[in-house]
């Protein structure tokens, strides 16, 4: 009886242990994060964003992950390897509308992790100047002085926001006597 226990057992054991299984290597999926926007954030279209984000896998370290970032499906910035700390960046110009940007990394088993978010790009036109006066058609004397004015306008932003300078092409910047009116 003992016989058979025993033999029994070791058949179950060597069952168990001739697995087709074999030992197997676990390759963990990397993650990613993207710190500098958040979803449904508004960015300025015709000039450049700075996206930011973040990525790291348990079983590899940064310099062999690869980095890749896309917007609306199409690569926005080519794929290159995160800094030491594990962060990606991507400048970018964008144009008018609902932007889906994604941030993929890969390890080198290539394993693939990604996160992705909105944002609105929103039209960005340029401010309007007009020199009231002086005249351009006028002679001055250059011991007198001459009144400069004018107007500026933004559809966007604030008149208290816009930073307002005159240029002289003999000049260069004039300094303000007094605060633009607003």
């Amino acid at each position: 009886m003992r016989f058979d226990l025993y033999l029994g057992i070791i058949v179950l054991f060597a069952a168990t242990a001739c697995s087709e299984k074999g030992i197997r290597s676990l390759n963990s999926v990397p993650e990613a994060a993207i710190s500098s926007h958040e979803d449904g954030d508004t960015v300025w279209e015709g000039v450049v964003t700075t996206f930011r984000g973040s990525v790291s896998d348990a079983n590899d370290p940064y310099d062999s992950l690869k980095t890749t970032w896309y917007s609306n499906n199409e690569v926005m910035c080519e794929t290159s390897t995160p800094a030491l700390d594990g962060t990606s960046v991507c400048e970018v110009v964008l144009t008018d509308g609902i932007i889906n940007i994604v941030l993929e990394v890969k390890n080198a088993q290539n394993a693939t992790g990604s996160v992705n978010l909105d944002v609105i790009v929103s039209s960005n036109s340029r401010p309007e100047a007009e020199i009231l006066s002086p005249e351009a058609a006028v002679f001055y004397h250059s011991n007198q002085p001459i009144l400069f004015r004018g107007t500026v306008f933004d559809t966007e932003d604030p008149l208290q926001s816009l930073v307002v300078t005159w240029r002289s092409d003999l000049d260069g910047a004039l300094g303000l006597l007094s605060a633009p009116d607003v």
